[in-house]
């Protein structure tokens, strides 16, 4: 996969269509069903997930911004979106960082005085 540096070089903010928000919140709603599963990456914070095994979604938040990327399996950007112009994909970040992380679980393990060794 090509190295992805756009996260550092700041926002870039153009009108996105309709379809790309419809997509965010597809989504969204498919990470929330359960229907699409996250998992980390080697970058702090940084998020992807498979879609029909040709296609890679990444969401991190590098800049205050949460932000979104849809690569094809010849590592071209399809889509680059940010919480500035889709509100949407903020929820969606930290609804992804929350599961990705067991941030639930943790929190009730805390609460139950459980502790790891």
């Amino acid at each position: 996969m090509a190295k992805r540096d756009g996260w550092k070089k700041g926002l870039v903010i153009t009108m996105p269509t309709e379809k790309d928000i419809e997509f965010v919140k597809f989504l969204f709603e498919s990470t929330k069903q359960g229907k699409v599963q996250w998992e980390p990456t080697a970058r702090q914070n940084e998020f992807t997930t498979s879609l029909q095994g040709k296609y890679r979604v990444f969401t991190n938040n590098p800049t205050g911004y949460p932000m979104i990327e849809l690569w094809d399996d010849a590592d071209q950007t399809l889509l680059n979106l940010n919480s500035i112009e889709v509100g949407v994909v903020a929820e969606l970040y930290e609804f992804v960082r929350r599961k990705a992380l067991n941030v639930d679980a943790v929190l009730d393990n805390l609460m139950r005085g459980e502790r790891k060794a």
